[in-house]
């Protein structure tokens, strides 16, 4: 999976991450407060416990911020600088 992963990225040069965003989790959270809902909440946690696993194997800290890959035009070169190891 890894391979087909990075193949993409080398491949067009982009980093389209669907469903991978701190912005994504807070939206969650704050559903989850707004509907007093349980299961909302239990999904923030796993969404945000996958993000922090996810972030912490990345050289750049802001690579799961939407806005942040919006910013640098989801640019891999940018994003992603370890594949060019």
């Amino acid at each position: 999976m890894k391979d087909f992963i990075e193949a993409g990225y080398l491949a067009s040069g982009k980093v389209y991450v669907f469903l991978h965003s701190w912005e994504l989790a807070l939206a969650v959270l704050i559903l989850s407060i707004i509907f007093k809902s349980p299961g909302l909440f239990i999904l923030f946690l796993g969404i945000s416990s996958h993000l922090v696993i996810d972030n912490v194997q990345k050289d750049n800290p802001l690579v799961y911020f939407i806005i942040y890959r919006m910013m640098m035009n989801f640019d891999r070169s940018i994003l992603l600088p370890e594949l060019d190891r």
